[in-house]
């Protein structure tokens, strides 16, 4: 079995689990959110994918992210780490299960025999990832570099007689 590749339905009958590391430069679609350079090249998520059977006996799955994003603060521009420690239950059935209609915190899933954890892993970043990072405590203040500050209205001054 490909360790990012499962049998989703299998692994949950079965109790299995996954524990792994990716690193955050492979999450390709996670490119225009976070900072790429030299230094995030060692970065790496961790996560872990159990199953288990639920009431009713309908197969779950169990996933938790750990990472630590290299991200750009919206506030002052410097960079930043983004923590993000998630958890995600998903139900796999062939059709949606009431039961998910009534609670938000369990998603539900159609039975695959390739499913890709990577891409799992994505898209719950993707949703997961603020859409304006900034800095918990307060920013370094910004300085204006541009020089001396110009009235916009001394063009119009220049005009009037």
């Amino acid at each position: 079995m490909d360790h990012l590749k499962i049998n989703n339905e299998e692994f949950a009958q079965k109790q299995l689990s996954s524990t792994g590391e990716l690193p955050v430069n492979s999450l390709t679609r996670l490119h225009d959110l976070i900072r790429l350079d030299s230094q995030t090249q060692g970065s790496y998520l961790r996560y872990t994918l159990s199953g288990h059977m639920g009431h009713q006996q309908l197969p779950r799955l169990h996933l938790s992210i750990q990472a630590n994003l290299p991200m750009i603060c919206q506030r002052c521009l410097e960079e930043m780490d983004v923590a993000l420690a998630l958890n995600f239950d998903y139900l796999i059935a062939h059709e949606q299960p009431d039961e998910i209609d009534d609670n938000d915190e369990v998603d539900w899933l159609t039975p695959e025999t390739h499913m890709d954890v990577q891409a799992l892993i994505e898209d719950e970043l993707l949703i997961a990832i603020p859409f304006a990072p900034v800095h918990a405590s307060a920013c370094k203040p910004l300085v204006l570099e541009s020089g001396a500050r110009i009235n916009p209205f001394a063009v119009l001054k220049g005009k009037i007689k």
